[in-house]
């Protein structure tokens, strides 16, 4: 079922696969998947912990002092999704967690050069 759903959704150009980790959304179809957020508090809540997660995940395992290259073009896809955790959803991470995105964004910006954005 998910799979010919999936068909088609790639079929109307609403869904891309990127890469083997990552898809792309249409702009219509986050609208929706957004709204539906909305009617479930609870899945709202449990999206939103997931996703911290995951991005606190990435500062802390893909992210280090000594930033390579080939690292920094891996993670830049998801500097993005890192920055909106630490400008919106602080509340969200444990009180372990909430230093994570900023370490990742510093030493991200530190290892392309961008010292005004990684001083912050």
């Amino acid at each position: 079922m998910l799979g010919e759903t999936l068909e088609t959704l790639y079929a109307l150009h609403l869904v891309q696969k990127p890469s083997e980790d990552s898809y792309l959304l249409h702009p219509l179809i986050r609208e929706f998947l957004c709204d539906k957020r909305k009617t479930s508090p609870e899945l709202e809540q449990a999206q939103t912990n997931a996703f911290c997660a995951a991005m606190v995940n990435l500062a802390r395992e893909k992210i280090p002092n000594d930033l390579t290259q080939a690292q920094a073009q891996a993670v830049a896809p998801l500097i993005p999704h890192l920055a909106e955790v630490a400008d919106h959803w602080i509340p969200a991470l444990g009180d372990d967690e909430l230093i994570w995105p900023f370490i990742g964004l510093g030493y991200f910006y530190q290892g392309q050069g961008l010292y005004a954005l990684a001083e912050p």
